[in-house]
């Protein structure tokens, strides 16, 4: 069976609704309340990052993926250093990673060491 080319990003609106999503690499889905809680915070500790956020939620230009980390060679322990380094070699940028049990970490430090199973998503930025 030919898989599509194409990849659908849906926003939900409650993190309950997770369940509804099948887990394949054609879907990603974004729990908006908890990713603009997110942004919020961030933007409260660094004011100076609203170009950045602009940019980044924005209709144009780059994008957030939350991507399988198979796809992306990823799976296995690295240091957040190597998995930057190998995800910059794809063309994308890694912001940070969800565990199957729905915990989101956000710019962990270089030297973290992570155990990154197929059930995580690497949550990610590439213009495409």
């Amino acid at each position: 069976m030919k898989h599509p080319s194409f990849s659908i990003t849906a926003e939900m609106r409650r993190e309950k609704n997770q369940s509804l999503v099948i887990d394949d690499d054609h879907t990603d889905f974004v729990v908006a309340s908890n990713m603009a809680s997110l942004f919020l915070a961030q933007l409260a500790e660094s004011p100076a990052l609203i170009d950045a956020f602009s940019e980044i939620l924005s209709n144009e230009g780059n994008e957030i993926f939350m991507k399988s980390p198979k796809n992306l060679n990823c799976l296995g322990k690295y240091t957040v250093c190597e998995i930057r380094q190998r995800l910059y070699a794809q063309g994308y940028i890694f912001l940070g990673y969800m565990t199957a049990d729905n915990t989101y970490s956000f710019n962990p430090p270089l030297d973290e060491v992570l155990d990154i199973k197929t059930s995580d998503k690497m949550i990610v930025l590439k213009e495409e």
